[in-house]
């Protein structure tokens, strides 16, 4: 059977993808971004920035602990319903309450749920703005990237065209402050 070639002009438009696999390359760059600026530091203690989290043992997690999945935080000690995900205020105050799986590089286990919020609260705290914002205004926009962590209702068309998801449900919320999910422009 031979390739059918589409040509360009006639694919879909770009459109709004949700970009889940994409968001923790953003939560990195961000990271590395403040690092290499010099307003975080890779092997300080997290608590530097956010004196909260120093509670129940986890004063000696650095950064890197948190960059390298080994701070012992994959997911939380309370049991979390699905809308306390949208709850930046107590997801974060949560983790930075409690005790860790395992000590710092003892173990390694992928935060799927938690990295976000861990990184994205040392870039508030160091920023004083929220992940989204700063990613929007200090990497999207200068590149002229139509890539969103966290978007308002505003957006929401788009994303509902990508996935075929109708509503702006909690479970398409992300983020805190009825923030959505990240989204990126790219060709269907």
């Amino acid at each position: 059977m031979t390739p059918v070639s589409v040509p360009y002009e006639t694919r879909s438009p770009p459109t709004s993808k949700r970009a889940s696999t994409s968001a923790p390359v953003a939560v990195y760059l961000v990271a590395l971004m403040l690092a290499d600026q010099g307003l975080i530091g890779l092997d300080e203690p997290v608590a530097r920035y956010w004196p909260e989290f120093a509670a129940n043992g986890k004063d000696g997690v650095l950064v890197r602990h948190l960059m390298a999945h080994t701070a012992g935080l994959s997911g939380w000690q309370e049991k979390m319903a699905p809308e306390d995900l949208f709850d930046w205020e107590k997801a974060t105050s949560l983790l930075a309450a409690q005790e860790p799986w395992w000590k710092p590089r003892r173990g390694v286990r992928l935060p799927r749920l938690t990295q976000g919020y861990l990184i994205g609260e040392v870039v508030r705290r160091v920023t004083g703005q929220s992940f989204g914002t700063f990613f929007r205004t200090e990497v999207a926009e200068p590149l002229g990237a139509d890539f969103h962590v966290g978007f308002g209702p505003e957006l929401d068309d788009r994303g509902e065209r990508a996935s075929g998801a109708r509503g702006t449900g909690p479970r398409r919320r992300h983020g805190g402050s009825g923030t959505r999910c990240a989204s990126a422009s790219a060709t269907a």
